[in-house]
């Protein structure tokens, strides 16, 4: 199992975090890494990665999995007397089904080339190692970058990595990389332009590709099974939920996305938030079932969500609200909303790479990776890992299911009289639905799917409607700002106050709806 700890090196601290190892005796290493794969990429859609690398005179071949926290990854490595590929290796491993299930071959897909420099360092309890990649990941006619810090624990405890971690991210402003080579290259590959014949270009002729390569990351679906205790649940929610707000941040910071056009950087600041505050429904779907974060850093991650929707709040105006008006006529003279290149947003992406930010980050993943660990299960006898069950609790599909329903019934008791509810009310509601919507995305696999679809299509409906009036709302807080000297900010207050009084009107229909179709399948459910 390898446990590791990525730190992303920009470009103006490459050089001193060079000299930092060069003058603590690091030892220095070329390595060359030939990654496989299908044309169809059956082993990234599984997580696993499969490389030849040589490392100095000698080459091996290793094969990564998912581990069970954000830093964790099975490894199996095999010395090899060449850099070809052999699957014969793993014919006594449990992966040997899946390679006899694939149905294409294996191709090379990418490679990296990077100058390793390597140390060891002792900390109390635990032995580091220390590793500065400097590099690139290459694949027909692109090329990536790869300027990366890994902190790799050797023997110890984890926390000796973040404490290591958090020194070499606040001296030389570090920021925190979740993603492996392996995927950035598989990413690179699946882009890549397509030569007629292999090998048309040399390394030398390598180009950057798109600033457009990486787009925001979205959620993805966390799989909870039923004998998971809730903290072990906890972990793997809030586990995805950091791995999206960190690689957005990342994005945000300008890793990779570099030129990345206006819409594309809007995205970022969106799934940022989105992260956010999927990852702050999850501490209050797990609220009293699951160690909680220090107050200072669930308050530090409120803040700067405010602060990412000031960002936000100028790229919906400026790509949603202004085009909507001036298609229904506005008169020229409105001021245009601030653009990515102005105050707000340049502030959102310093902040984003920040110190401050990413060390709150570092802290949080921390956290989990320590409620990652004290709940793992025990290994009883005869070799067959068991998912543990705190003695006397709840199933964890029970729990998430009662917190669920509870909330859905005050959401609709709320929403039958949505139009007599002032408008930091209405925003309250719009807040709950989401909270509502994530905590349903956490429990999916284990409720049943019918009562899920249709739950999951009432929040998204109705979160349109409410998110929708609240960009009238934002906007119309702007153009109330704005210098009432021209026609244009008159006509678009008055434009958004009567869009505003219809979303209200029919929001207050869907709630109506809503609240019918739940009675109606009550009175099924008891008949």
């Amino acid at each position: 199992m390898e446990r590791e700890l990525s730190l992303h090196v920009p470009a103006a601290v490459k050089a001193g975090v060079a000299k930092a190892m060069r003058a603590q005796k690091a030892r220095q290493i070329t390595l060359r890494a030939l990654y496989f794969d299908t044309p169809s990429r059956a082993l990234a859609r599984a997580g696993i990665a499969l490389r030849v690398r040589r490392e100095g005179r000698r080459w091996i071949q290793t094969l990564k999995a998912p581990g069970g926290d954000p830093l964790s990854r099975t490894e199996l490595n095999h010395v090899r007397q060449q850099g070809a590929l052999d699957l014969s290796l793993y014919d006594e491993e449990p992966l040997a089904g899946f390679f006899a299930r694939l149905d294409e071959p294996l191709e090379l897909r990418y490679e990296t080339r990077v100058l390793r420099r390597v140390l060891l360092v002792e900390r109390a309890d635990a032995v580091i190692e220390i590793a500065h990649d400097d590099g690139a990941i290459h694949s027909r006619g692109w090329s990536l970058p790869v300027s990366e810090v890994e902190f790799e624990l050797v023997s110890g405890s984890m926390d000796a990595v973040f404490e290591m971690g958090r020194e070499w991210l606040v001296r030389y402003g570090l920021i925190l990389e979740t993603r492996s080579k392996a995927e950035r290259g598989d990413r690179l590959a699946t882009l890549a332009p397509k030569f007629p014949e292999p090998g048309a270009l040399s390394l030398d002729d390598d180009s950057a590709p798109p600033a457009a390569l990486f787009p925001a990351r979205r959620a993805a679906r966390v799989r909870l099974s039923p004998g998971m205790t809730a903290a072990q649940g906890y972990a793997a929610c809030a586990g995805e939920c950091l791995l999206q707000v960190a690689a957005n941040a990342a994005f945000l910071a300008g890793v990779d996305t570099a030129g990345a056009e206006d819409d594309r950087q809007a995205a970022y600041v969106h799934q940022l938030r989105v992260g956010i505050r999927r990852l702050r429904s999850c501490w209050k779907l797990f609220e009293d079932m699951a160690p909680a974060v220090q107050p200072a850093a669930e308050q530090a991650l409120k803040t700067y969500f405010g602060l990412l929707g000031e960002a936000r709040n100028q790229d919906v105006i400026r790509l949603h609200i202004e085009p909507m008006l001036r298609k229904a006529g506005m008169p020229e003279g409105a001021a245009p909303a601030a653009s990515p290149g102005d105050s707000a947003t340049a502030l959102m992406r310093a902040t984003a790479g920040g110190v401050e930010f990413q060390s709150m980050l570092l802290s949080l993943l921390q956290h989990l990776v320590s409620v990652a660990d004290a709940n793992k299960s025990p290994a009883p006898k005869g070799g067959k890992r068991k998912a543990a069950k705190s003695a006397g609790s709840p199933e964890l599909a029970a729990l998430i299911r009662q917190r669920l329903d509870n909330r859905w019934t005050r959401i609709l008791k709320q929403g039958r009289r949505f139009n007599e509810l002032s408008v930091d009310q209405q925003h309250a509601v719009r807040k709950r639905i989401k909270s509502i919507r994530y905590g349903l995305d956490f429990g999916s696999s284990l409720l049943p799917r019918h009562e899920t679809e249709a739950l999951a299509a009432a929040l998204t409906h109705i979160q349109d409607v409410l998110g929708d009036l609240n960009d009238f709302y934002v906007a119309e807080e702007y153009y109330q700002g704005l210098d009432k000297g021209s026609p244009a900010p008159w006509f678009a207050i008055g434009w958004l106050r009567a869009m505003q009084a219809h979303q209200v009107e029919l929001a207050q229909a869907v709630f109506e709806q809503l609240h019918a179709a739940r009675r109606k399948r009550r009175k099924k459910t008891s008949a």
